[in-house]
């Protein structure tokens, strides 16, 4: 009896312990990935409100970057609390919709914190290493099959880090979707925030008068074209956002399928040369984007492992 009675008042003593007592809290539905995404717009928000001298319509901005937060938020509030197949697919890949917005929107802040470029550093780089321009020397190396397979490259960036989410996105464990997702925002969002800092034109802009006239090639290399006609922007050149989420997409279809990604292997690689032969970059800044990738990508897992219950709800 003695034991028992010593045993109850031990029991109640420490319910009356605050630090013991339970509390029944919701689980936050933010990842990591939605930090990352807040953070960005919230940066660019910030320093439009500070530096946004020759800026147009920079409160505008500001103002959509603040409304376009507050909606993402309410969004991942109501999936949490009707959840569906739609709204759950939607939510996993927003930011795959915001890239265009925020890559097209670099054109416009571009010279926000410097009003000067930078691409002469990349040509001396350029000819410190290869001894001339690689841009103009590979004209030299030019054929319609060659233009063609350089623009198909070029352009497979466009369909292959979408059929990566996907491929990843319909399996019966998601996590590697997701730590996709995250690693290839950290990785868009680290590139469109050093465009401000490191603004610098491409060749096809900086060494036109040294770029011979061509007719195009085929059906590709007339896309490629178009593409860059309409969504092309002046100052994203250096580093290769184009080369850097290309590399992580590959990662990702390495670990899933190893056997496909040494069949895509060659895509990566000569998408990675593509866009220095299609003049759209220097070779450094296609150097540059692989290098970028040998740090997000060990960066968002040290950020996984160390915030575990953030990596996917």
């Amino acid at each position: 009896m003695l034991v028992e009675k010593i045993t109850n008042e031990q029991i109640i003593a420490d319910r009356r312990k605050p630090h013991l007592r339970l509390k029944s809290r919701r689980p936050s539905p933010l990842r990591l990935i939605d930090y990352a995404t807040f953070v960005y717009l919230g940066v660019i928000a910030l320093l439009l409100l500070i530096f946004h001298r020759g800026v147009e319509y920079w409160l505008r901005l500001v103002f959509l970057h603040i409304a376009l937060a507050g909606f993402l938020f309410c969004f991942i509030q109501f999936t949490q609390r009707r959840a569906s197949q739609i709204l759950t697919f939607f939510r996993d890949v927003y930011p795959f919709i915001l890239y265009t917005f925020m890559f097209k929107e670099i054109s416009l802040v571009i010279n926000v914190l410097f009003p000067f470029w930078l691409e002469e550093h990349l040509i001396r780089w350029d000819l410190a290493l290869f001894g001339n321009h690689p841009t103009v020397w590979l004209q030299h190396v030019n054929g319609p099959w060659l233009r063609e397979w350089m623009a198909f490259s070029y352009w497979s960036y466009y369909i292959f880090i979408p059929i990566v989410c996907l491929t990843l996105y319909f399996r019966k464990d998601r996590s590697l979707c997701h730590s996709y997702t995250f690693s290839i925002s950290l990785t868009l969002y680290l590139c469109y925030f050093m465009f401000l800092f490191l603004g610098a034109r491409g060749p096809h802009e900086t060494l036109a008068h040294l770029h011979a006239q061509r007719t195009l090639a085929g059906f590709f290399d007339k896309m490629v074209y178009s593409i860059q006609s309409h969504a092309a922007i002046s100052g994203a050149a250096f580093p290769s956002s184009h080369v850097a989420a290309m590399w992580v997409a590959w990662i990702f279809l390495f670990k899933f399928k190893r056997g496909v990604g040494w069949v895509c292997l060659p895509l990566v690689l000569a998408l990675s040369f593509s866009v220095v032969y299609m003049q759209y970059h220097y070779a450094v800044d296609s150097f540059a984007g692989i290098i970028l990738v040998a740090f997000t990508y060990p960066l968002a897992r040290w950020l996984e492992n160390k915030f575990p219950a953030r990596s996917a709800s």
